[in-house]
Protein backbone atom coordinates (compact mmCIF):
# COMPACT_ATOMS: atom_id res chain seq x y z
CA UNK A 1 0.00 0.00 0.00
CA UNK A 2 1.76 3.69 -0.91
CA UNK A 3 2.05 5.91 2.12
CA UNK A 4 1.20 9.46 1.37
CA UNK A 5 4.53 12.17 1.40
CA UNK A 6 3.44 13.29 5.01
CA UNK A 7 2.76 10.03 6.24
CA UNK A 8 6.84 8.94 4.61
CA UNK A 9 8.09 11.94 6.33
CA UNK A 10 6.18 11.32 9.77
CA UNK A 11 8.12 7.55 9.21
CA UNK A 12 11.34 8.76 8.82
CA UNK A 13 11.35 11.49 11.50
CA UNK A 14 10.16 8.42 14.16
CA UNK A 15 12.83 6.25 12.74
CA UNK A 16 15.52 8.91 12.67
CA UNK A 17 15.25 9.84 16.23
CA UNK A 18 14.40 6.63 17.71
CA UNK A 19 14.76 3.75 15.49
CA UNK A 20 17.48 1.10 15.46
CA UNK A 21 18.79 -0.19 12.49
CA UNK A 22 20.60 -3.63 12.42
CA UNK A 23 21.61 -7.16 11.21
CA UNK A 24 22.70 -10.87 11.83
CA UNK A 25 23.96 -13.43 9.74
CA UNK A 26 19.98 -14.26 9.44
CA UNK A 27 17.98 -11.23 9.18
CA UNK A 28 17.70 -7.46 9.34
CA UNK A 29 15.91 -5.71 11.72
CA UNK A 30 14.22 -2.16 12.25
CA UNK A 31 13.65 -1.64 16.51
CA UNK A 32 11.83 1.46 17.83
CA UNK A 33 11.01 1.14 21.27
CA UNK A 34 9.43 4.45 23.07
CA UNK A 35 7.61 5.43 26.24
CA UNK A 36 4.58 7.16 23.87
CA UNK A 37 1.34 4.44 23.20
CA UNK A 38 -0.04 6.76 21.51
CA UNK A 39 3.11 7.37 18.69
CA UNK A 40 3.47 3.76 18.65
CA UNK A 41 -0.14 2.54 17.59
CA UNK A 42 0.55 5.57 15.02
CA UNK A 43 3.52 4.38 13.90
CA UNK A 44 2.18 0.59 14.42
CA UNK A 45 -0.85 2.01 11.67
CA UNK A 46 1.59 3.03 9.66
CA UNK A 47 4.11 0.61 8.99
CA UNK A 48 1.13 -2.62 8.80
CA UNK A 49 -0.31 -0.68 6.37
CA UNK A 50 2.86 -0.49 4.02
CA UNK A 51 4.32 -3.95 4.79
CA UNK A 52 0.49 -5.17 3.96
CA UNK A 53 0.69 -7.38 7.22
CA UNK A 54 -0.28 -7.02 11.20
CA UNK A 55 2.68 -5.71 13.36
CA UNK A 56 2.71 -6.08 17.01
CA UNK A 57 3.52 -3.39 19.77
CA UNK A 58 5.28 -5.28 22.93
CA UNK A 59 4.66 -3.89 26.19
CA UNK A 60 6.89 -3.91 28.98
CA UNK A 61 6.17 -2.77 32.65
CA UNK A 62 9.46 -1.79 34.14
CA UNK A 63 9.79 -1.65 37.84
CA UNK A 64 9.73 1.17 40.26
CA UNK A 65 9.00 4.64 39.05
CA UNK A 66 9.94 4.05 35.71
CA UNK A 67 7.28 4.73 32.49
CA UNK A 68 6.08 1.80 31.00
CA UNK A 69 7.73 0.75 27.85
CA UNK A 70 6.49 -0.16 24.19
CA UNK A 71 8.62 -1.69 21.22
CA UNK A 72 8.04 -2.65 17.72
CA UNK A 73 10.31 -4.55 16.04
CA UNK A 74 10.06 -5.90 12.15
CA UNK A 75 12.71 -8.34 11.21
CA UNK A 76 13.56 -10.15 7.56
CA UNK A 77 11.76 -9.24 4.35
CA UNK A 78 9.40 -6.41 5.95
CA UNK A 79 12.75 -5.08 7.49
CA UNK A 80 14.89 -5.02 4.33
CA UNK A 81 11.33 -3.28 2.51
CA UNK A 82 11.20 -0.55 5.44
CA UNK A 83 14.58 0.25 5.05
CA UNK A 84 14.22 0.55 1.17
CA UNK A 85 11.87 3.15 1.64
CA UNK A 86 12.99 5.08 4.22
CA UNK A 87 16.57 4.89 3.38
CA UNK A 88 16.95 8.44 0.78
CA UNK A 89 15.55 10.23 3.53
CA UNK A 90 17.83 9.85 6.26
CA UNK A 91 21.03 11.79 7.31
CA UNK A 92 24.55 10.06 6.41
CA UNK A 93 24.62 8.36 9.26
CA UNK A 94 21.61 6.29 9.78
CA UNK A 95 21.65 5.93 6.23
CA UNK A 96 25.43 4.42 6.25
CA UNK A 97 24.03 2.04 9.47
CA UNK A 98 20.82 0.97 6.70
CA UNK A 99 23.06 -0.10 3.80
CA UNK A 100 25.35 -1.79 6.34
CA UNK A 101 22.32 -3.58 7.38
CA UNK A 102 21.00 -4.23 4.05
CA UNK A 103 24.29 -5.31 2.50
CA UNK A 104 25.30 -7.33 5.97
CA UNK A 105 28.13 -5.12 6.60
CA UNK A 106 29.86 -4.59 9.68
CA UNK A 107 32.74 -2.42 10.17
CA UNK A 108 35.83 -4.12 11.41
CA UNK A 109 37.22 -2.88 14.58
CA UNK A 110 40.30 -1.81 14.04
CA UNK A 111 43.13 -3.47 15.84
CA UNK A 112 46.12 -1.63 17.36
CA UNK A 113 49.45 -2.85 16.23
CA UNK A 114 51.73 -4.55 18.33
CA UNK A 115 54.93 -4.45 18.08
CA UNK A 116 56.80 -7.89 17.83
CA UNK A 117 59.02 -8.36 21.11
CA UNK A 118 61.73 -10.29 20.18
CA UNK A 119 62.49 -7.30 17.79
CA UNK A 120 62.21 -4.46 20.92
CA UNK A 121 64.05 -6.69 23.18
CA UNK A 122 66.87 -8.24 20.54
CA UNK A 123 65.74 -11.17 21.74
Amino acid sequence: MNLSDYEIGWLVGILEGEGHFDFNTYSQKVQVRMVDEDTMITYTNLISRFLECHIDIKYRMPGGNKQDVYDVLVCGNNARKLMRLVVPYMHFRRRQKIWQSLNGYKAKKSKQEIPDLKVLFKV
